[in-house]
C-alpha cells in the first residue's frame, strides 16, 4: 500500500467547517467517543513504547519523510470507534482513495479531511472548540513557536490529541519543547516499520512486520 491520500474538496469547509460539521455530532456523542484514558493502536509492542497510548491534552510530533509509508503507523490509533476527527494537511492537488482508508480499519463516517496552507490562521475556530478530540495536522508549511504554545495550550484545555506530522525525520538534538511524544517513522525496503521514540514514553525503537499492523 502506498502512502495515504487526502481530499482536495475544501473550499467550504475553510469558511465554516465548524457550521459544517458540528451539526453530524451531538455533544453526547462527541462525549461517549472521548478517549478517557488513552488512545491506543491496538498493536501491544507499540502502545507499550508510548506507555499504554496516546493521553488526551496531548501534541505528538511524527517524522514522516514521504514515499516511506510511514503514514501508515499514525492512522492506527484512527482505527475503530475513533470520536470525531480532522484530517489537515496542504497538498491542494490530493484527493482521497477512500478503500485504501477503509482497508486500514478507519470509519471515514467520523474522519474528515480539510486542506489548508494556513491551518493555524485559516482554521483558527477549530482549535478553539472541542467538536474534534482528535487533529491530525500533516505537513504543515509554517509552523512558529507561538503555533506551538497555541496548540499545547488547547490540546489541554479541550481535552485533545493532536498529531504534529513533519515531511522529514525529526532530530533528537533539535527537539519541540510542546511535544509530549517525538516519533519517527518509516518502512524499511525489506517491508517491516522502524518506530523510533526520541522523546517520552519508553524511549526506544521497535521493529513492526507489515503482517502485524494490517487490520
Amino acid at each position: 500500500m502506498t502512502d495515504l491520500q487526502y481530499s482536495k474538496d475544501i473550499d467550504a469547509a475553510q469558511k465554516s467547517v465548524l457550521e459544517t460539521l458540528r451539526g453530524r455530532f451531538s455533544p453526547e456523542k462527541i462525549l461517549a467517543s472521548s478517549p478517557s484514558v488513552a488512545l491506543k493502536s491496538r498493536i501491544p509492542a507499540l502502545d507499550t513504547l508510548l506507555d499504554g497510548g496516546l493521553r488526551p491534552g496531548c501534541i505528538v510530533e511524527w517524522g514522516l519523510p514521504p514515499g516511506r509509508n510511514g503514514r501508515r503507523i499514525p492512522v492506527l490509533f484512527l482505527r475503530g470507534e475513533i470520536p470525531p476527527t480532522v484530517w489537515i494537511h496542504s497538498n491542494a492537488d490530493a484527493a482521497v482513495y477512500a478503500p485504501a482508508w477503509a482497508s486500514c480499519g478507519v470509519a471515514l463516517s467520523r474522519l474528515f479531511f480539510i486542506q489548508s496552507t494556513q491551518p493555524f490562521k485559516q482554521l483558527r475556530p477549530l482549535f478553539l472548540e472541542d467538536t474534534f478530540k482528535i487533529i491530525v495536522i500533516d505537513a504543515p508549511k509554517r509552523c512558529s513557536k507561538g503555533d506551538l504554545a497555541f496548540l499545547a495550550a488547547q490540546a489541554r484545555l479541550n481535552r485533545q490529541i493532536i498529531f504534529l506530522i513533519r515531511n522529514h525525520f525529526l532530530s533528537v538534538g533539535r527537539g519541540n519543547a510542546f511535544a509530549q511524544l517525538r516519533i519517527n517513522c518509516a518502512q524499511h525496503k525489506n517491508g517491516f516499520y522502524n518506530v523510533n521514540l526520541i522523546k517520552g514514553g519508553r524511549c526506544g525503537k521497535i521493529r513492526l512486520s507489515n503482517s502485524s499492523i494490517e487490520y
